[in-house]
């Protein structure tokens, strides 16, 4: 939107950046879609490492064997109802808020590519609007593996509820409507940074490869896309992970018993390894954004080109 339709008059580039905004959520449901079939594993390993009881896992390895023995394949797509739906959407409006704002920010460059610092602004003023959605589908999915320590520690204990729904009822019903979106601080923390990052380091490797082979962005293999989308998952969690930690701790605990983020930090840093539990759990988080991150930007991508083509 921004690069093509820089030139038109403003009653044409704003028709023009409607239809890309529209072409961009529609294609964020697909990778929404496509990060959550690939990346919820990983993503329920490292949840389970974030909050269990100390000493309930000794390793990443250690709670995939265990996940494994005692639930199955099945345990690592448990709670998948709701990052499944809620990614959908979330994701959608992430593309989509991108498109918006980076087409805002670039509307006076003539024509030309964002720059890295245009970039990164789009990519933390996204990040910043996204936490309000993406507050309350993190707290749903924290608390229903929450659930499954508190399943096998007290075996006879009636739990309040078993799915997204059970659990979206029970929360509002006891704490009130906003109760969703605890920790969202928390996440606005984390998100900023992090989409900061994430958007831009996936245009930027575009470009590069583009560049050194004479090509349009538009023209790089799957292969190629694969690539910066994995780079752009990488750069997202292994520089903001600690920040994701902190957030799953203001998330794991009950409404009533809820922390401010320096005080959610300190209960983290305060653990039998001190600051080393604000990397538990990292290993699968970034194993997981390879695949995962890649897939999704791809097929955004790919879903993209085809409506583009069909509609623009």
């Amino acid at each position: 939107c921004v690069t093509a339709f820089m030139m038109s008059s403003p009653e044409s580039f704003q028709k023009n950046c409607t239809t890309m905004v529209v072409v961009d959520y529609v294609a964020g449901i697909a990778g929404g879609v496509a990060v959550v079939l690939v990346g919820h594993p990983f993503d329920t390993t490292k949840t389970r490492l974030q909050t269990a009881p100390a000493g309930f896992y000794s390793s990443s390895a250690d709670c995939v064997r265990k996940t494994f023995r005692g639930e199955g394949i099945a345990g690592f797509y448990s709670g998948i109802q709701s990052p499944l739906l809620g990614q959908m959407f979330f994701r959608a409006a992430s593309f989509g808020t991108y498109s918006f704002l980076s087409s805002q920010i670039g509307k006076n460059n003539n024509g030309l590519d964002l720059n890295p610092h245009q970039l990164i602004i789009s990519g933390a003023l996204t990040g910043f609007v996204i936490s309000f959605i993406e507050a309350p589908i993190d707290l749903i999915k924290t608390k229903l593996q929450v659930q499954i320590f508190e399943r096998k520690l007290q075996p006879n204990k009636i739990l309040p509820y078993n799915s997204v729904l059970g659990c979206l009822r029970y929360t509002i019903r006891n704490y009130g409507l906003l109760a969703p979106w605890q920790g969202l601080s928390g996440t606005m923390i984390r998100n900023v940074p992090a989409n900061a990052m994430f958007f831009p380091v996936n245009e930027l490797m575009k470009r590069w490869q583009a560049r050194r082979d004479g090509v349009e962005t538009k023209d790089l293999s799957l292969s190629q896309r694969l690539l910066a989308g994995a780079c752009a998952g990488l750069s997202y969690w292994i520089g903001t992970y600690p920040l994701d930690v902190v957030k799953a701790r203001m998330q794991s605990v009950e409404f009533d018993q809820r922390t401010g983020w320096l005080q959610a930090a300190k209960s983290v840093t305060t653990g039998r390894k001190g600051l080393l539990e604000l990397s538990r759990g990292l290993l699968p988080c970034a194993l997981r954004s390879i695949p995962a991150c890649a897939t999704m930007f791809a097929t955004v991508d790919i879903v993209r080109d085809h409506l583009n083509k069909r509609f623009t």
